[in-house]
């Protein structure tokens, strides 16, 4: 029951380029806690509007919002977000450390190929679930490779976006690698969860 005024701004910042990791520390330029006067100085635009029982509001990342209470009431909201353990920018990387790419400066070629926000879009993670690492199907390196070809390509030769797209086995290590740190990453968090209760 109740309601919530909530203020909702466009991304500003480091915002725009939709991070998915963010800062705590004030200087850095992916910092999220905004002031008013920051909003406004930034020339984020902003509105603002009551949500009430039952009202849903859907937001995409990096989008700004602070939601508050009147005096005289109190209200609830349940948040849930999606989230991914890699980006496109972390996958490129990846194709870096297996290999793919010989040197950083060929990586830093790719990354001045693709927009940040194409950098920080999510690869797409539901496919890997269930993959032995060690063992990629050959479905899934095509899906990576059709999904590399739908990138915003924007500053990058078709001869450096070949040799990727159809660097079967740059794509097959490096999805094998993913899946080796996601299964690491649950391992180390199963271990974090029985820990709580000793």
């Amino acid at each position: 029951s109740g309601s919530k005024i909530w203020k909702v701004c466009h991304p500003i910042g480091g915002g725009v380029e939709l991070p998915t990791r963010v800062s705590d520390d004030p200087s850095h330029p992916l910092y999220y806690r905004y002031t008013d006067e920051k909003l406004e100085k930034e020339g984020a635009k902003c509105e603002s509007f009551t949500l009430r029982e039952k009202d849903v509001l859907y937001m995409p990342r990096g989008t700004i919002h602070a939601p508050r209470t009147t005096a005289s009431n109190h209200s609830v909201h349940l948040t849930i977000g999606i989230d991914g353990d890699f980006t496109w920018g972390d996958f490129l990387k990846g194709v870096r450390r297996t290999g793919g790419l010989k040197s950083n400066d060929a990586l830093a070629a790719y990354f001045d190929c693709l927009p940040g926000r194409s950098l920080n879009m999510l690869v797409p993670h539901r496919a890997l679930q269930g993959v032995p690492p060690h063992s990629v199907p050959k479905a899934l390196v095509e899906q990576y490779q059709d999904e590399l070809s739908s990138l915003r390509w924007g500053k990058c030769d078709d001869d450096r976006l070949n040799d990727i797209k159809n660097c079967a086995d740059c794509i097959q290590n490096t999805i094998s690698l993913m899946r080796q740190l996601q299964i690491r990453k649950a391992q180390q968090d199963e271990v974090k969860r029985r820990n709580i209760w000793k």
